[in-house]
C-alpha cells in the first residue's frame, strides 16, 4: 500500500498505480479510504477516469447524489466518455428497478400506481444516456443490453435503432 501511495504521488498521471491502490482499498472494503485517496488524486491530476471511478465507489457505498455529481464531472472533462455516460444511465435505471421492487410489496393500488410512474420516470431518465453510450460504442455488448432492457421496460422501441441496428430489436420489445 505504501509503495503504491508513494509511486502515485511521484507519478500522479499513472492510472496503473492509482488504479491498483484504489482496487486494494475496495478489495479491503475500505471505501472511506478509497474515496479520500481518489479525491487527493483528483486534486493532483483531475481526469475523467478518476471522477468516474470516484462516482462508482460512491455509488457502491450508497451515496448516489455524489456519484451522479462525479459521473457528470467526468463527462464535463470528456463528453464522449462512454463509461461515465453509461454509469449515469445505469444509476437511473437501477433506481427505477428498486422502486419497482418496492412497489411489488405495496398493497395500496394508488401507491403502487404512483410508484410505477416514479419507476418509469427513472428509467426514462436512463434512456438518453444509454442511447448516447450506444451511439459512441455500438460494439459494446453491455451497452447494447442496457439499451435493449431500457426499451423493453418502457415498452418503446426507437425506430432509428431498429432500422439501423436490428440486433437491438430481436423481438425483445
Amino acid at each position: 500500500e505504501e509503495i503504491l501511495r508513494e509511486g502515485s504521488q511521484v507519478v500522479p498521471q499513472s492510472q496503473v498505480l492509482i488504479g491498483n491502490l484504489i482496487n486494494l482499498y475496495v478489495d479491503r472494503k475500505q471505501t472511506k479510504e478509497a474515496i479520500e485517496y481518489l479525491q487527493q488524486a483528483i486534486s493532483r491530476n483531475p481526469t475523467a477516469q478518476l471522477y468516474n471511478v470516484l462516482g462508482s465507489v460512491q455509488e457502491s457505498a450508497g451515496d448516489l447524489d455524489n456519484a451522479l455529481i462525479n459521473f457528470n464531472k467526468a463527462i464535463q472533462l470528456d463528453e464522449n466518455y462512454v463509461d461515465a455516460i453509461a454509469n449515469i444511465g445505469r444509476l437511473y435505471y437501477n433506481q427505477g428497478v428498486k422502486i419497482e421492487e418496492e412497489a411489488m410489496d405495496t398493497k395500496d393500488p394508488a401507491k403502487k400506481k404512483e410508484m410505477d410512474t416514479q419507476k418509469n420516470d427513472k428509467i426514462r431518465q436512463a434512456l438518453p444516456y444509454f442511447e448516447k453510450a450506444y451511439e459512441l460504442n455500438m460494439e459494446d455488448p453491455q451497452v447494447q443490453t442496457m439499451l435493449r432492457q431500457t426499451y423493453y421496460r418502457l415498452g418503446q422501441a426507437d425506430p432509428k435503432f431498429k432500422m439501423k441496428h436490428p440486433e437491438l430489436s430481436r423481438g425483445d420489445f
